[in-house]
């Protein structure tokens, strides 16, 4: 019946994500230090949600700053800037 149907996703009633919100937005870490994430995405309904379980996160310098697939910062021995990028359908 899906099939049938044209393979919907979903409605064009359902909320649609406007951005997101990455929390904290900035920290400074010391060597060997974790910092859990949280991202929260805004409907346009006006509703929000933690999404952080579903985002998507890569670090650009791994070597000084990994980060899990749910979004936990850990730090290395290596002294740095690093940014973790957070996506979530589609958005940065």
């Amino acid at each position: 019946r899906w099939i049938v149907q044209g393979m919907p996703y979903g409605s064009e009633k359902d909320p649609v994500v406007t951005r997101i919100e990455v929390t904290p937005d900035r920290r400074t870490m010391a060597a060997g230090g974790e910092q859990q994430l949280v991202v929260t995405a805004f409907y346009n309904d006006g509703t929000t949600a933690d999404v952080t379980r579903m985002a998507q996160f890569d670090s650009n310098a791994a070597d000084m700053a990994e980060v899990s697939r749910t979004g936990l910062v850990k730090t290395t021995d290596l002294a740095g800037d690093a940014a973790i990028m957070t996506r979530f359908q589609g958005l940065v």
